[in-house]
């Protein structure tokens, strides 16, 4: 037959399960806070007072943050740390950016810095001789931009201020160099502005309108040229007096480098219908120069543009391995091909 228990024994029962959780709760609030006043005064070293860059992402767990500051040696304990954030209230102070952090900072020291608001900074590197879609593609893979962002705002950058530039057309003019950027409001119209100054402060450095028998225009194009064809800063001088020449005697300019912009080709061999492109920058089909740049040329391949090297040649190739070699006359350039081709 089936008793109900009584309710002094269903009320012990609960006694006795609350009084067990409130010791397990204790035992655990204990062992966290065992060497915890300790932990929040304690550094790393005392006597390394520099300074690094830590970067903290949108709503980033509390938790993870403080794991995140022992793998990088900031912190003993990533659950002591996280329990003076908890206890202290610091974790909805915590603010998203770069902070600079310490290993000579105590808790105390490192939790105000957290809660300081600063930009997220980072370097963008243009390498010598990029396209704007190839600095529209790194801007990409830096997540700083979607894809075809930058190229877009091109088409809509305001140039008045820029007397260099006659054309919306800003190819060969957004200065390869190292740009520091903030990562958090990245805007493409700062960075196109900085590259354009940078432009303007180098391009001062070298080239002199009243002196230069060659437009600005011209010898940026010529310089996104050699940028393109030669890779070492000795053969710049001499294929840039080359393609000068070329073009001063009429003769068309035969450059794969503007016949690969004009059919969108890096570095895939050229097919013989790539070079019978109708496109007005494919110079092994018109004389010529292309009627804009093809890439954004380094100060070094500006200089050569503008100071070209004399010689007898009128011909060069590149063989298998990227080395040129020169030729004065056809029948010498045609043996060359059999030679290195």
């Amino acid at each position: 037959m089936f008793h109900k228990p009584k309710k002094h024994n269903v009320f012990l029962v609960s006694l006795l399960v609350l009084i067990g959780i409130s010791l397990f709760v204790f035992l655990v609030y204990m062992y966290i806070n065992k060497d915890y006043s300790k932990h929040t005064v304690t550094v790393i070293d005392k006597n390394d007072t520099s300074q690094t860059l830590f970067h903290i992402k949108n709503n980033e767990n509390a938790k993870i943050l403080a794991k995140r500051l022992k793998a990088a040696d900031y912190i003993e304990n990533s659950l002591y740390f996280w329990w003076y954030l908890r206890s202290n209230n610091f974790i909805p102070q915590i603010q998203a950016g770069t902070h600079y952090l310490s290993k000579s900072y105590n808790y105390s020291n490192l939790a105000k810095e957290l809660t300081k608001a600063r930009p997220y900074e980072i370097n963008v590197v243009i390498p010598e001789g990029y396209t704007i879609t190839q600095i529209d593609h790194k801007l990409t893979e830096l997540n700083l931009i979607s894809a075809g962002n930058f190229l877009s705002d091109l088409e809509i950058f305001n140039i008045s201020k820029y007397e260099f530039l006659d054309e919306q057309n800003t190819e060969g003019y957004l200065f390869p160099d190292t740009y520091r950027v903030f990562g958090d409001n990245f805007e493409t119209k700062n960075l196109i502005s900085k590259m354009l100054r940078n432009f303007k402060q180098k391009i001062d450095l070298v080239y002199d309108s009243d002196k230069s028998k060659r437009s600005l225009k011209d010898i940026i194009i010529m310089a996104s040229i050699i940028e393109k064809e030669t890779n070492d800063k000795e053969s710049r001088a001499i294929v840039s007096g080359i393609l000068w020449k070329r073009l001063d005697m009429g003769m068309k300019l035969g450059a794969d480098a503007t016949t690969r912009y004009a059919v969108n080709k890096i570095s895939a061999p050229l097919t013989y219908e790539d070079l019978q492109n109708e496109s007005p920058y494919n110079t092994r089909k018109f004389k010529g120069l292309p009627p804009g740049p093809i890439c954004n040329p380094g100060l070094n391949t500006i200089t050569a543009a503008i100071n070209p090297e004399n010689s007898d040649y009128l011909y060069y190739l590149h063989d298998s391995e990227g080395k040129i070699h020169y030729a004065k006359t056809n029948d010498e350039h045609n043996a060359n091909k059999e030679k290195y081709l």
